[in-house]
């Protein structure tokens, strides 16, 4: 079988490396007694590894450049998530300051 060379988008090893350094951190926490602490850790590593990954690849060619209308998708995406964020953190809020 010949295997066909694809290239990855941008932020693509990143993305998964801050995954699973997350689903690692939350683990490491837990066996440590402290969630709080274990997944900051996971998340770093994870970022870490993924910016290796990344820069690598780049080098070698596989990471390929966003189109226009995928800078524009992900810039939508970003504001949506920071919107979702943002309404989540008041309504955790809200619910504090009335549960209080």
């Amino acid at each position: 079988m010949n295997k066909k060379k694809t290239q990855k988008e941008p932020g693509h090893y990143v993305a998964t490396e801050v995954a699973l350094g997350a689903g690692i951190g939350t683990a490491l926490g837990t066996g440590l007694g402290n969630i709080a602490l274990g997944l900051p850790i996971g998340v770093g590593i994870g970022v870490a590894i993924g910016a290796a990954l990344e820069e690598s690849a780049k080098k070698r060619g596989e990471i390929r450049e966003m189109t226009k209308e995928e800078k524009k998708k992900r810039g939508r995406m970003s504001w949506i998530a920071l919107a979702v964020g943002l309404g989540i953190t008041a309504v955790v809020a809200l619910l504090f300051i009335l549960l209080k």
